[in-house]
């Protein structure tokens, strides 16, 4: 089986800020003219937003947050640590299984450190 050419990243200031290069087409290409991709980002920014509003509206977790600091910690080191995960290794991010366990994580602790942080804020 014949394996894909790679997209090559280029610098994307001379055109749009999502164009990648592609070499198989010859040009630049917009990776969010792609409904797929599209839609996995809305659904990753609503789990986001509905992890927040649980920190945020039920009291009984906004309580227990603003006395408890060790979430937020625990939630920023795991945050941090998938970034550098991601960003280090290559393989990592391009693997089936480990990339959506890893964005997975990633997006959960995005969520609780945001939620830990806006429900120090009065509405």
């Amino acid at each position: 089986m014949k394996q894909p050419e790679p997209i090559i990243i280029v610098n994307a200031a001379k055109s749009d800020p999502e164009a990648v290069y592609s070499p198989t087409e010859s040009s630049y290409i917009n990776l969010f003219d792609d409904k797929k991709i599209r839609h996995d980002f809305i659904s990753k920014l609503i789990v986001t937003l509905g992890i927040m509003c649980l920190f945020i509206f039920v009291e009984e977790v906004n309580t227990y947050v603003r006395n408890n600091t060790t979430i937020f910690w625990v939630a920023f080191g795991l945050t941090f640590f998938c970034l550098i995960a991601l960003i280090c290794f290559g393989n990592l991010r391009r693997k089936f299984p480990l990339n959506y366990i890893f964005l997975g994580i990633f997006t959960i602790c995005e969520g609780i450190l945001l939620g830990t942080v806006s429900a120090f804020y009065d509405i």
